[in-house]
């Protein structure tokens, strides 16, 4: 069953992520209130929830970057201009894990980035979505639609992450696929 998924809208909201963050990732991983809110007031178009009735269990959250390949650096700014929007969380509150909610989140998310080039005025599309993920979920992000493109050369934490990524199709080639 699909859950509501919209935009994050108020501060509040982004704290109410900032729990669901630091109960999901390691603390040498998770992403601190401050960061959250700093990438909210970056790019609040690139940061969305799933909502059970008024409770949030799940969201992702992107900042934009002009490098193809993720690095410490492109996950630690914004650049409103860039053609790649970095993942920096997928994070679903323990309780609604395994229920396909990432999946909602993440087909979500890139139908957003497809409305955002539609909708762009400047003319910065946003051409691909890159990510970085533990080896456990590859996997899930393959069944997303990303493409694995092998060991990241980011360190966050003890484990290695994996860069994956999914290009967005311009509106043309959407409506041709479909």
């Amino acid at each position: 069953m699909p859950h509501h998924i919209r935009k994050v809208t108020s501060a509040e909201e982004v704290a109410v992520a900032a729990v669901l963050e630091e109960k999901g990732y390691p603390a040498d991983e998770a992403a601190s209130p401050e960061t959250l809110q700093f990438r909210f007031k970056s790019a609040p178009d690139l940061f969305m929830a799933a909502f059970e009735g008024s409770e949030m269990i799940g969201f992702i959250v992107a900042t934009r970057t002009p490098t193809v390949e993720l690095t410490h650096s492109s996950l630690t700014s914004h650049d409103p201009m860039g053609e790649t929007a970095a993942v920096h969380s997928v994070c679903v509150g323990e309780s609604w894990r395994r229920r396909g909610i990432a999946l909602e989140l993440l087909a979500a998310f890139a139908e957003n980035c497809r409305s955002i080039n539609q909708h762009s005025a400047s003319g910065s599309k946003i051409k691909r979505i890159s990510l970085i993920a533990k080896q456990n979920l590859v996997p899930l992000y393959e069944k997303a639609g990303f493409i694995l493109h092998g060991k990241s050369d980011v360190v966050h934490g003890q484990d290695p992450w994996y860069e994956l990524r999914m290009e967005i199709a311009d509106s043309e080639m959407a409506a041709a696929l479909q």
